[in-house]
């Protein structure tokens, strides 16, 4: 099915009884009329100023989302940026941009106003409003987090996103009139395609958070309640974060009975904090897979086989292919357009994609079992951190780790950073166990135990932050 059909169809769904979007920090609801009498509002404030590309660098937000509605029956091109990146990071993205127009947050303040002074809300025929979609031109471009030099921008249309967006659809079983809760940054594309365009192809609505932070985790399950939310998206520190406020576990309440859809994405989901959350809350996690660049790939879902350690199966219309050195390169119907440079947009040319990831498959179930780039090579042998941190987090009562190879005196050493369950685990046992599950290969040089991993904005491990922390501490010591 075409990305016009499924958009159109999606259009079709939105009946006047059901709010598009509720914001929970006011509880207001957005209803179709007022919400898409706002958007074309807007469609018709960006075109007003006849600028082809918006930088966006605002937090979650009403109006952000109405902008990103109203870019696509606008034909614009839209620039996330996440307005927690450093200022250095944030101009270097803006510089690959210099036509675009600026949307801050006091842009933001002058357009909200604008439109709560336009007048009485008229009802929009929605195909209407979309007929001049164009589908397939370039729509959004977005930076990933911790990248080093130039940034590199991967390009997507609108109708990549709504393809990718149909198949996990339908393969996780979102039914209309679910109620997703949004918690991402509405800047990166789990903000985007996840929580905000997955949501209203599936009929459901969205119910809008602030970012995640310590706050978002004490009033999750509050939030939850009040609003009937029943699908949600989180990473694993999110996880992590509600099950630490949570004391009285009152998200079990909260979910008895509830049909959820409980996604977990962005980073790996260790075994240990996956069983404690499955067993606090009495549901099931969903562990997803993609990139950036691909867009969705797999997804665990309800009826699936029962294998916690993958990431579940591939979606409808997406090949893999597991190459000699074990790295998964994947073909879709939603493949990136291509990646941003100052002179424009440079075409993807690869028909099939290298992830960088390696990957095995099982009876359907695609296993992520590391990054390529991260490979540790001790001794002429290829070993792989993501095995060893499986067997600690497995095996040593560890809660949390990160693994790599730093080069050292001509050699690589493997460097594991830890966090303990308890007080009684011991490092000095550790290797013996790598050694009786992996092999004596295998064996960690150098364990330094920490009270929290650093994260990045995406809360994934910052591994660059502690290889640089590690090497300032080893040059400190030999001087």
């Amino acid at each position: 099915m075409s990305a016009q059909r499924i958009w159109e169809q999606a259009l079709q769904q939105w009946l006047e009884e059901a709010p598009v979007l509720i914001d929970a920090a006011s509880g207001e609801e957005y209803f179709p009329v007022r919400f898409f009498s706002s958007v074309d509002r807007l469609r018709k404030l960006l075109l007003q100023t006849g600028k082809k590309q918006f930088l966006l660098c605002l937090e979650n937000s009403v109006l952000l989302s109405m902008l990103y509605f109203a870019a696509i029956c606008a034909n614009v091109e839209l620039v996330p940026v996440d307005p927690q990146k450093s200022e250095e990071e944030k101009e270097r993205i803006f510089r690959q941009h210099p036509e675009a127009e600026r949307i801050d947050p006091l842009h933001a303040t002058d357009l909200w106003e604008a439109l709560q002074n336009a007048g009485e809300e008229k009802p929009v025929k929605l195909t209407e409003l979309f007929a001049q979609t164009d589908y397939e031109k370039p729509y959004l471009i977005t930076y990933t987090s911790g990248s080093t030099g130039e940034p590199k921008g991967v390009v997507h249309s609108v109708g990549n996103l709504i393809r990718s967006a149909a198949s996990f659809r339908d393969k996780i079983g979102y039914k209309p009139g679910g109620r997703m809760y949004h918690i991402m940054p509405m800047t990166y594309m789990a903000g985007i395609l996840n929580t905000l365009l997955l949501p209203f192809v599936s009929d459901c609505t969205i119910v809008l958070g602030k970012r995640f932070s310590i706050m978002e985790a004490v009033s999750f399950w509050k939030t939850t309640k009040k609003y009937g939310a029943n699908y949600f998206w989180a990473a694993p520190t999110m996880l992590r974060m509600i099950l630490t406020v949570d004391k009285k576990q009152t998200g079990a309440a909260v979910l008895k009975g509830v049909d959820t859809r409980f996604s977990v994405g962005t980073a790996p989901l260790d075994p240990g904090l996956r069983e404690q959350f499955e067993e606090t809350y009495g549901i099931s996690l969903y562990q997803s897979y993609g990139l950036s660049e691909t867009l969705f790939l797999t997804t665990q879902f309800p009826g699936g086989a029962a294998d916690k350690t993958s990431v579940g199966e591939l979606l409808a219309g997406v090949e893999l292919r597991v190459m000699p050195d074990g790295e998964g390169r994947t073909r879709t119907p939603w493949n990136l357009l291509g990646y941003w440079t100052p002179s424009g947009l440079k075409p993807q040319a690869e028909i099939w994609y290298a992830t960088g990831d390696l990957m095995t498959v099982q009876w359907e179930n695609v296993r992520i079992c590391g990054r390529k780039k991260e490979l540790i090579i001790k001794g002429g042998m290829n070993l792989n951190p993501r095995d060893i941190e499986l067997c600690l987090q497995t095996w040593c009562g560890v809660e949390q780790c990160a693994v790599q190879g730093i080069r050292e005196d001509e050699d690589e050493k493997v460097v594991c950073w830890y966090i303990p369950e308890g007080e009684n685990t011991q490092s000095k046992a550790f290797n013996s166990v790598i050694a009786a599950h992996l092999g004596k290969k295998y064996t960690v040089d150098y364990f330094i135990e920490l009270k929290e991993l650093p994260k990045n904005l995406n809360g994934k491990t910052d591994k660059k932050r502690l290889k640089q922390e590690w090497e300032e501490q080893r040059r400190g010591h030999n001087a």
